[in-house]
C-alpha cells in the first residue's frame, strides 16, 4: 500500500499512487488503440479525441455516482466544495463506465452528422459552463480576490467554451465512422486502462476484501497500520487498534483512528498545515 508514491522536491507536493496508475492507465489505453487504429486503417486521430472525451466524462460521470451513492454519509450539511474535491478520493468505476461509453459512442456516431454533431456541441458547452461555475464557488474568495478571480475564468472560460463549441461543430462536417469498428478497437484498451486502475487501488488501500485469517489463505494481504482497511476494521470492531493511535475528540467524546495520512506525513509537510492552521486562527 502506497497512496503517496514520491514527494517532488522543492514543492513538497506528493504524487499519489492512484492517480499515478490512472495516468499510466490512460496513456497506455490511447497508445495501444491507436496502434490497432492504424492496422485496421481506421483513423488515429479520433482514437485520441476519444481518450479525451472518455477521461473527462469519465470523471464526471465516476465523481457523480460517487457523491450520489455517499451523499447522506460524506457531503450533508458540507460545504460544496468537498463535491469537486478529487484530491480527497471518491470516484465510482460504474459512473465512470457509463457516462464514458455514452459520450465516446455519441462522439463516434456524431461523425458527419451535422445535427448530432450541433446536439453535442451544446451539451458539451453546458457542461463546461457547468464545471467553470463549480470551480468559482469552490474557490470562495472574498473580494476582491473573488472578482480577480471571477474575472480570469470568465476570459478562460470564454475562449474554453468557443473552442469546445467548434470542435464539436467540426465533428458533423467530417467522414461518417463506424461505431461497431471503434468499440471493437478501443474494447481491449478499456480493460488494460482498468488493469492499472485497480493497480492504483490496492496502492491507495481501497476495495479490499474480508479478513482472510480463518481458514489463512496464501494470497491474503496484510495492510499496514492506519490504513483504510484497517480503520474500517476497527469500526466494525473486529481489529482492535492501540491507545496510542486513537484520537478522542474533546467536544463530543468520539474516537477517532488517527489516519495514515498525518501518520505518515513528512516534517516538512506537517509544519505547512501548523503554519496554514495559525494563519486561519488570526484571521
Amino acid at each position: 500500500m502506497r497512496p503517496e508514491l514520491f514527494e517532488i522536491p522543492g514543492i513538497h507536493y506528493g504524487v499519489k499512487g492512484y492517480g499515478f496508475m490512472l495516468m499510466i492507465g490512460f496513456l497506455t489505453a490511447i497508445y495501444w488503440g491507436s496502434r490497432r487504429a492504424a492496422k485496421v486503417k481506421a483513423n488515429p486521430d479520433l482514437l485520441l479525441n476519444l481518450g479525451f472525451v472518455a477521461l473527462i466524462f469519465g470523471v464526471l460521470g465516476a465523481r457523480l455516482f460517487f457523491v450520489i451513492h455517499y451523499w447522506q454519509r460524506n457531503f450533508a450539511g458540507r460545504p460544496f466544495k468537498e463535491v469537486i474535491n478529487l484530491t480527497a478520493g471518491g470516484l465510482e468505476f460504474y459512473g465512470g463506465f457509463l457516462f464514458a461509453m455514452l459520450f465516446t459512442i455519441w462522439y463516434i456516431a456524431a461523425h458527419g452528422r451535422v445535427g448530432a454533431s450541433r446536439a453535442l456541441a451544446v451539451v458539451w458547452t453546458i457542461t463546461t459552463l457547468f464545471v467553470l461555475v463549480c470551480l468559482n464557488l469552490a474557490l470562495g474568495a472574498q473580494p476582491p480576490r473573488s472578482f480577480v478571480l471571477l474575472g480570469i475564468s470568465l476570459v478562460i472560460g470564454f475562449f474554453v467554451i468557443r473552442g469546445v463549441w467548434r470542435w464539436a461543430i467540426q465533428v458533423g462536417r467530417g467522414q461518417p465512422a463506424s461505431v461497431r469498428m471503434y468499440l471493437d478497437i478501443i474494447a481491449p484498451s478499456l480493460m488494460g486502462g482498468l488493469a492499472f486502475g485497480r493497480i492504483g487501488c490496492f496502492l491507495n488501500g481501497c476495495c479490499w476484501g474480508a479478513i482472510c485469517t480463518n481458514p489463512p489463505l496464501p494470497h491474503a494481504v496484510q495492510f499496514p497500520c492506519a490504513s483504510p482497511p484497517q480503520f474500517d476494521q476497527w469500526t466494525q470492531r473486529i481489529a482492535t487498534l492501540p491507545a496510542s493511535m486513537i484520537y478522542i475528540d474533546p467536544t463530543s467524546g468520539i474516537a477517532y483512528p488517527i489516519p495514515r495520512d498525518l501518520l505518515t506525513m513528512s516534517p516538512e509537510k506537517r509544519l505547512m498545515g501548523e503554519r496554514g492552521y495559525e494563519k486561519a486562527v488570526e484571521k
